[in-house]
C-alpha cells in the first residue's frame, strides 16, 4: 500500500499453493482505497483496518504472457518486524509464536536458530513452511552434524599427533 505502514498480522491460513494473510493495519482505509488492489477489505475501526490477501508459490513454469502477472502474486508485499529476536529471546518464552520460513530463507535457517525459535513457547507454535523449505532445512540440520562429527575426529586427530 505505503511504505512505513504498520501492522499487526492477525492470522495466518496455509492453502495448497498460497499463504493467506489477515492483518490489522493501522489506518483507515475505505472500498475506495481499495479499489483494484490485491487484497481485501474485511472491518475497520475508528483507529485501523483489517485486510486479508494471498501469496501464491510461483516456480517460474507459467506460460510467457502471465510469468510477470504470476510473479508479482508471489512476492509477500510486507516486511516482517520482529519486537525480539531469536537471539535476544534465549531465555524467554511466550505463548504463541508463529514461525515463517519462505524456501527462499531457508539456508539460512540453522539448528541453532531453529531450536531457539521452537524451545521459546509455552502454548502455541505454528510452522509456516513448505514441504520441501521444510526438507532442506532438516537436511542441512544432517550436515551440520555430521561435518561437527569429522571436526571433532580431526581434532582428536591432532592432539594424539
Amino acid at each position: 500500500m505505503y511504505n512505513n505502514l504498520k501492522g499487526k498480522i492477525i492470522d495466518i491460513e496455509q492453502g495448497e499453493e498460497s499463504i493467506s494473510f489477515t492483518v490489522d493495519v493501522e489506518a483507515i482505509l475505505t472500498d475506495l482505497d481499495v479499489k483494484g488492489c490485491d487484497y481485501e477489505r474485511i472491518l475497520t475501526t475508528d483507529t485501523s483496518t483489517r485486510i486479508r490477501f494471498s501469496v501464491f508459490s510461483y516456480d517460474g513454469r507459467t506460460a510467457e504472457e502471465e510469468r510477470e502477472e504470476a510473479r508479482m502474486k508471489s512476492i509477500v508485499p510486507f516486511q516482517l518486524a520482529y519486537a525480539v529476536s531469536i537471539h535476544k529471546a534465549q531465555g524467554l518464552e511466550y505463548n504463541s509464536i508463529k514461525i515463517v520460513i519462505p524456501n527462499s530463507n531457508s539456508e539460512n535457517i540453522s539448528h541453532g536458530i531453529f531450536y531457539t525459535a521452537i524451545t521459546r513457547t509455552k502454548e502455541n507454535l505454528k510452522i509456516y513452511w513448505s514441504a520441501d523449505t521444510m526438507n532442506k532445512v532438516i537436511n542441512s540440520f544432517s550436515d551440520t552434524i555430521s561435518e561437527m562429527r569429522s571436526l571433532d575426529f580431526i581434532k582428536k586427530e591432532c592432539q594424539e599427533s
